[in-house]
C-alpha cells in the first residue's frame, strides 16, 4: 500500500502498512548508506522516532514530526514583547527545553501543547502585544475611560498565568492523575470529599495561589517592591469616628487579586484614560488619581502613581524570569549529562 510521507520537508513515496497509521502512531526511520530513509513500524537498530502529524486520506499523505518546535515567527514575537530585557538565545532555549512537555506522540493534541510551557511563554507575550496594540492613540482615544481597566485586567491575569505550575492541570486531569491524596479525605459524604479534593487541587493549580504565587515566588523582590509601591490605599473608619491607616503589603496584593476578579466576574472597574489623550496639563494629573470604596465600617481610597506601567513592567519581569528559569534547567540538566 503506497503512502507519501512528509520527513522534515522531503516527500517521499513508499509502501508502508497504512492499518498502522493514525494520528500520534509512531513511524521508525532509518537511513541507508546513501541517506534515503526507510519507514518501518517497529524499533529496529539505529532507527529514530516519528510521529504521525496530521494524514490526507485522499491521496495518503502522512506529515512526520521528531517533536514540538516553536512555530516560525514565535521567538521573535516573544524577543519583540520583551524589548532588550532577553537575548533570543536565552528564549531558543527555553522553548527547546518545553518540547519535554509534549509528547512525541501527543504532538498532534491542541489541549497538549495549550497546557505546555511553551504556550504559557507564547500567551504572556502575545498579552503583552495585546496590550501595546491597545495603547495606540487611536484605539486609546476609541477606549477613553475604558483603556486603563482593561490593560490593567489584561496584565493582572498574565499573574496568575505565569504562577501556574508546570505542567497546570485542569480539576479533571487533576482528578485523573496520581495527584489527588485520598487518604487524606475525611468522613463519608461524597459533598465534603468533593470540596476536599477541590481544595486540594486549588492549593496548588487554583487561580488565587497562582497569583499568589507570582507576586511571592516569580517576582524578584525589587520588582515586587516597586508594584506594591505605584499605588496606596488609604483605610477610615466611618464616621464619626475616623481612624486611618494605610494598607500593609498584604492588603495591596489582596486588592490586586480583587481588581482581576472585579472585572471578571461582576464587569466592575476603574475608570483612567490614556495619558496621551487628554491636554498634557490634565493627563500629568491623571497619573495620580483616587477612587473611593464605601463599606460598612470603613471606606478606603486607592491613590495610583503612573498606572498601568508598574503593572506591566512586572509582567514582563515576571516572564523574562520564567523564560531564563526554564532555560537555565535545560543548560543544567545537558552538563550533567555530558558528566
Amino acid at each position: 500500500m503506497t503512502v507519501i510521507f512528509d520527513l522534515e520537508g522531503e516527500r517521499i513515496k513508499t509502501e508502508y502498512d497504512k492499518s498502522k497509521l493514525s494520528l500520534g502512531s509512531l513511524v521508525h526511520v532509518t537511513r541507508a548508506k546513501d541517506g534515503s530513509p526507510h519507514f518501518r513500524t517497529k524499533i529496529t537498530s539505529g532507527s529514530l522516532p516519528y510521529s504521525v502529524h496530521w494524514i490526507s486520506p485522499s491521496n495518503w499523505y502522512v506529515e512526520l514530526t521528531d517533536g514540538w518546535k516553536p512555530p516560525e515567527g514565535m521567538v521573535k514575537r516573544i524577543v519583540k514583547a520583551l524589548g532588550d530585557l532577553i537575548e533570543e538565545d536565552v528564549v531558543r532555549a527555553a522553548l527547546d527545553e518545553c518540547r519535554s512537555d509534549i509528547p512525541l506522540e501527543k504532538t498532534y493534541l491542541t489541549e497538549v501543547y495549550e497546557k505546555s510551557r511553551a504556550n504559557q511563554i507564547a500567551a504572556v507575550a502575545e498579552r503583552l502585544h495585546l496590550v501595546e496594540a491597545l495603547s495606540d492613540s487611536m484605539v486609546a482615544k476609541a477606549l477613553f475611560a475604558h483603556f486603563e481597566a482593561l490593560v490593567i485586567y489584561l496584565l493582572l491575569t498574565c499573574f496568575d498565568l505565569l504562577g501556574q505550575p508546570a505542567p497546570w492541570k485542569d480539576f479533571s486531569s487533576w482528578l485523573d492523575s496520581p495527584e489527588p491524596d485520598r487518604s487524606a479525605l475525611s468522613g463519608d459524604d461524597p459533598i465534603k470529599q468533593a470540596k476536599q479534593l477541590r481544595a486540594q487541587w486549588s492549593a496548588k493549580y487554583g487561580a488565587r495561589n497562582s497569583f499568589y504565587r507570582f507576586l511571592n515566588e516569580v517576582l524578584p523582590a525589587s520588582v515586587l517592591a516597586a508594584l506594591l509601591d505605584s499605588f496606596d490605599i488609604i483605610i477610615n473608619t466611618n464616621p464619626p469616628d475616623i481612624c486611618t491607616q494605610m494598607a500593609n503589603n498584604q492588603q495591596k496584593k489582596a486588592f490586586l487579586y480583587s481588581m482581576r476578579n472585579r472585572y471578571t466576574h461582576r464587569a466592575l472597574f476603574i475608570k483612567g484614560t490614556h495619558p496621551d489623550i487628554l491636554d498634557p496639563i490634565i493627563s500629568n494629573a491623571t497619573k495620580l488619581r483616587q477612587e473611593q470604596y464605601f463599606g460598612k465600617r470603613d471606606w478606603k481610597t486607592l491613590v495610583t502613581k503612573n498606572w498601568p506601567d508598574p503593572i506591566r513592567a512586572a509582567v514582563k519581569r515576571g516572564l523574562v524570569c520564567l523564560i531564563e528559569q526554564i532555560a537555565n534547567k535545560g543548560d543544567q540538566q545537558n552538563i550533567a549529562s555530558e558528566h
